[in-house]
């Protein structure tokens, strides 16, 4: 039996409610908070001001990866598997040189007002010690704005 909810018994009535449900008929969620973190966080970046970061821990099984997939089908929230390092974040190829399926980096991608997503932050940890400072670095940068 699980805990009750820190922030109550979700509402069924709401958007939010409704989605919580809907999830729980795919995922095991005895605690909706988790969720209303996810969706707070990926709202928090659609709007102005200051970026928020969400890294959830957890064991295996737990529906992390499930929970942050769901956002994978919105406006401006892009998944970023590969980190290859600057030019995967913000290529500064001309247009001449430009293949035709160029996106321009994941940053062009996102733009002002949107979301990253890493599954799993392993594939940053497990980069050669050069690489992971460069990626930190972009990470850093794009959090305070520059």
């Amino acid at each position: 039996m699980s805990r009750p909810s820190l922030l109550g018994p979700h509402r069924v009535d709401t958007p939010v409610g409704r989605a919580i449900s809907r999830i729980r008929e795919f995922l095991y969620i005895p605690e909706v908070e988790i969720v209303y973190a996810v969706l707070g966080a990926a709202a928090a970046n659609m709007v102005e001001g200051e970026p928020v970061w969400l890294m959830m821990i957890g064991p295996p099984g737990a529906g992390k990866t499930e929970l942050v997939n769901m956002l994978l089908g919105l406006r401006h929230v892009h998944e970023a598997a590969n980190f290859s390092g600057a030019a995967a974040f913000l290529s500064g190829t001309g247009t001449k040189e430009k293949a035709k399926d160029a996106t321009g980096g994941l940053l062009r991608q996102v733009g002002n007002h949107g979301a990253i997503i890493i599954n799993d932050y392993t594939s940053v940890l497990s980069l050669d010690p050069v690489k992971r400072g460069e990626v930190m670095s972009i990470l850093r940068e794009c959090y305070s704005g520059r």
